[in-house]
């Protein structure tokens, strides 16, 4: 709330500041709620208020932890006003709300946000438009078997929604690089379940040169002792692509012999790779 009048401010009762902070934070509907169940009705009375005679309810609000008090008058259509003097009211309105800028003008962490709370789903279609244009982008490199673009569009969709329920902004990253992480995630889950291909069985899944363009981001979004969901997205752009098919093949579940075979290398040379990646991994976490 807000003194109507704002030359009325510098009759604000600095001595009760924990009531003023009170009132600054409630609406006009809340703080009556709030002199309902905590401040003493003295009684029914009749004040001339513009004009005219209003009913209202007085009531006296004792300050928290100490013996200070306010009094407020309620009137019967809800208007609030408390006694700056025995002869002087103040009234209380609610702050005017802050307009909010048209849908397709707002960011997507602010519509996010505010869908996480409100499930407004005029958000969410706000969100599906200004996105569309990246879940397009990110579904032409995938080349699923039984799947066109549309296919893999609506299943983007789906990392859509998995993407907005779980998006911390605390987390320091955009939406959109959070919204990357799922959707590569969720098509490479798709491209998986289609193919079988699970651990290694003694024969490559794939070329080499294709693996490493079908899963360049397949660990963006995974979990791992050493690798974490939007860290590994910005690590693993400044690898070259035979360090990324390492860390892929290993989140995926195969073991150092199953790597060095995948990459037609000794066991030895894999070690040195592996160790080479957790040491420049270890370092770069601590850039960041």
């Amino acid at each position: 709330m807000k003194y109507k009048n704002s030359d009325d401010n510098r009759y604000r009762v600095q001595f009760m500041r924990a009531t003023e902070e009170l009132m600054d934070q409630l609406t006009v509907k809340e703080f009556i709620s709030y002199l309902e169940e905590n401040a003493e009705f003295e009684d029914y009375t009749v004040e001339y208020i513009d004009k005219k005679c209003v009913k209202c309810r007085a009531y006296d609000l004792t300050e928290e932890n100490s013996k200070l008090h306010k009094e407020f008058l309620v009137t019967e259509d809800g208007r609030v006003f408390y006694w700056r003097s025995l002869i002087s009211r103040i009234e209380l309105v609610d702050d005017e709300p802050i307009p909010k800028k048209p849908l397709k003008d707002r960011t997507n962490e602010d519509l996010v946000i505010e869908y996480q709370t409100t499930h407004n789903e005029d958000l969410f279609r706000a969100l599906l438009e200004k996105n569309t244009g990246l879940l397009h982008i990110i579904v032409m490199d995938y080349r699923i078997p039984k799947y066109e673009i549309e296919d893999l569009l609506s299943e983007s969709y789906i990392a859509l929604i998995k993407a907005v329920d779980n998006f911390d902004p605390t987390r320091g990253v955009t939406f959109t690089t959070a919204l990357k992480v799922f959707v590569r995630q969720h098509l490479n889950r798709l491209y998986n379940e289609v193919t079988c291909q699970k651990r290694y069985n003694g024969t490559d899944p794939a070329s080499y040169e294709e693996l490493v363009e079908i899963n360049k981001d397949d660990v963006r979004g995974l979990d791992c002792d050493r690798f974490t969901q939007i860290e590994v997205d910005e690590y693993l752009e400044g690898l070259e692509a035979k360090d990324r098919y390492v860390v892929t093949l290993l989140l995926r579940g195969y073991n150092l012999s199953d790597c060095a075979k995948a990459l037609n290398i000794t066991n030895a040379t894999m070690t040195w790779r592996i160790k080479r990646i957790r040491k420049n991994y270890t370092a770069y976490s601590m850039a960041v």
